[in-house]
């Protein structure tokens, strides 16, 4: 029995390396496999929302510059049915642990940086409106 290479595990490593080109290059990957709704699952699953979530955050606070791709991989992992219920597993009402706080942190980043120019956050957009199709994602984004 063959087994077929698998190259997810190493484009989530990408997404962590600490050259920016690798990076970007990682969350592209990530974000043109997710058109395939196994894929966007699959990487919910694996945590790679919240992982996201996460790196976003921390460029914002660092005020560096945003790895391209990065936004779009939640956009396209949240695109997807199945997709959005992988990455907001967890959240139930009055949810207060980590993927509660990055949403939350990502809409108040997301409303300071629309007066920006080149707004690197414009993608979020798509992302939140995505969540707020489950129940848990419109109730956290209304509150």
């Amino acid at each position: 029995c063959q087994m077929k290479p698998d190259a997810i595990p190493r484009l989530i490593g990408l997404t962590e390396d600490e050259h920016e080109g690798l990076r970007a290059h990682g969350f592209s990957a990530l974000a043109n496999l997710c058109e395939n709704e196994e894929a966007a699952v699959r990487l919910a699953e694996q945590g790679v929302g919240l992982k996201t979530m996460g790196q976003i955050l921390d460029v914002v606070k660092r005020k560096s510059r945003m790895p391209e791709g990065c936004p779009k991989l939640l956009v396209n992992m949240t695109r997807v049915d199945l997709g959005r219920k992988a990455v907001l597993e967890g959240l139930s009402d009055g949810a207060t642990g980590p993927l509660s706080q990055h949403i939350t942190d990502l809409v108040d980043a997301f409303e300071a940086s629309r007066e920006k120019p080149g707004d690197p956050l414009a993608w979020l957009a798509l992302f939140f409106e995505n969540i707020s199709q489950e129940r848990e994602g419109a109730k956290l984004l209304c509150n």
